[in-house]
């Protein structure tokens, strides 16, 4: 076909030049090269094929070749306006061309016709290998599998009774379900009418909320739905804390805790918290239930007490230092005063080695009776009563100076309004311990006291 169109281009670019045709001619010389390299290549490298019929092609593609070149050659240079092909020589070539391109496509055909004989051969003797193998199959295989089909029907038969027995089995459990599912939407509907409860999913988001937690709160659905609990404490719990709870709730235990809720437009409140995991048929965990208890008011009557209590224990404190203070005071105290009396009135005579020893006792009697009349002040300041908190403050600090090499300023009011008995030795003993503790403990040459009243409170900073 590619030659004869050759031929035909060629004839017409003689009779007058064309560059479409010339275009076209160009294209057609293209294909047709490329055909023909493409089969002289593939026959050329060829080796499996039967040898006669091989060398034979290869015969003929080497003549058709021959006259590929010249039709190629001479058709090439009607491509060119300026280049005069042969058209006698192009016209003598081509049907020597085709000629021996019939013979080709006959060695073609006749190979065909050999492979389609060897193809049916091989297709018969896989239809008896076909058949032997059913056989076979027959044989070993369908009639153990038709066995085995039978006895898996005697099966499927008997298990087909136990499921309507177990089917009507089920049908009464699932009456006795129903009636249960019934029970509980109204324990359900019970306790979302009288609790402050919060349901949260497997990961700890709360996915509802009942109308007792919204009037309780006044926050909105929007501010509480896809929250974490956490989101709705004042002061959340450590992180460790947390993942430590969520173990124990995802093992299926029940906690309960306290903690202060945030509630818009009022104070937080603190709540006593119980989360309950609910399980699934599967025996798994599906959501968690935190229900809450108001305890603000079981809690100030706890402070309250605790408070009553330490205020009962500091005054019995005081009572007993009070006691223990007079009795240095009034009993040890003119023991020691009377044994300095004694002493001072031993007379013994100038240069008597005794005098030295007699000196040293009056020293330490003297030095006894000091220490005792500062831890009698210590136990119970009689200064708070004398002067109040202003003048007993003021003699703490002058004594501490006299007796330690400490420098100590003390800013206070001229007149501090009168506190509660309990006030004002509260306050008097901070002060009296963070001085020790700054002499004993911190080493200090220096303290600052200051001392403010504003408003209803008084503020001391040391």
């Amino acid at each position: 076909m590619l030659s004869q169109k050759t031929a035909k281009l060629v004839l017409l670019q003689s009779r007058e030049f064309n560059s479409n045709h010339a275009i076209e001619l160009k294209k057609t010389l293209f294909e047709w090269k490329t055909t023909h390299n493409k089969i002289l290549n593939l026959e050329v490298q060829s080796t499996w094929i039967n040898d006669f019929d091989h060398n034979e092609r290869v015969i003929l593609l080497k003549k058709i070749d021959k006259y590929f070149n010249l039709i190629y050659s001479e058709a090439k240079k009607s491509t060119n306006k300026n280049s005069n092909p042969s058209i006698s020589t192009l016209l003598a070539v081509e049907p020597m061309y085709l000629s021996q391109m019939d013979r080709l496509v006959k060695n073609y055909e006749k190979l065909a016709q050999k492979k389609l004989w060897l193809l049916s051969r091989l297709e018969l003797t896989l239809f008896f290998l076909t058949i032997l193998v059913l056989l076979v199959e027959a044989r070993f295989v369908f009639k153990p599998a038709i066995q085995f089909i039978k006895k898996q029907f005697d099966e499927l038969h008997f298990i087909k009774q136990k499921l309507e027995e177990s089917l009507l089995e089920k049908s009464k459990l699932n009456a006795a379900l129903k009636s249960s599912l019934n029970d509980l939407e109204a324990i359900n509907y019970s306790l979302e009418g009288a609790t402050t409860m919060i349901t949260m999913n497997e990961n700890g988001i709360i996915s509802k909320a009942n109308q007792n937690f919204y009037q309780f709160t006044n926050l909105l659905p929007d501010q509480v739905i896809g929250k974490r609990m956490t989101d709705l404490m004042v002061n959340p719990t450590q992180p460790e804390f947390l993942s430590h709870l969520w173990q124990e709730l995802r093992n299926g235990k029940v906690w309960t805790n306290e903690f202060k809720l945030i509630r818009k437009g009022k104070e937080p409140t603190l709540v006593d918290v119980t989360i309950i995991p609910v399980y699934n048929l599967s025996k798994k965990i599906n959501f968690y239930i935190a229900l809450m208890i108001d305890i603000s008011d079981r809690i100030d009557n706890r402070l309250s007490i605790q408070k009553e209590q330490s205020q009962l224990i500091i005054y019995g404190q005081e009572k007993e230092r009070k006691r223990i203070a007079i009795e240095l005071h009034d009993g040890l105290g003119q023991i020691l005063t009377g044994l300095k009396f004694t002493i001072e009135s031993i007379k013994i005579k100038d240069n008597d080695p005794l005098q030295n020893q007699l000196d040293s006792i009056k020293d330490l009697v003297v030095q006894t009776i000091q220490e005792s009349r500062r831890i009698s002040s210590n136990l119970m300041p009689m200064n708070l009563e004398k002067y109040g908190l202003n003048g007993a403050l003021i003699k703490l600090v002058e004594t501490l100076m006299l007796s330690n090499s400490i420098e100590i300023n003390l800013s206070i009011p001229k007149s501090i309004p009168r506190q509660e008995e309990v006030n004002e030795l509260n306050i008097y003993r901070i002060v009296q311990e963070l001085l020790n503790n700054a002499m004993k403990h911190a080493q200090a040459s220096w303290v600052e006291i200051n001392i403010k009243v504003l408003g209803q409170k008084l503020h001391l900073y040391i």
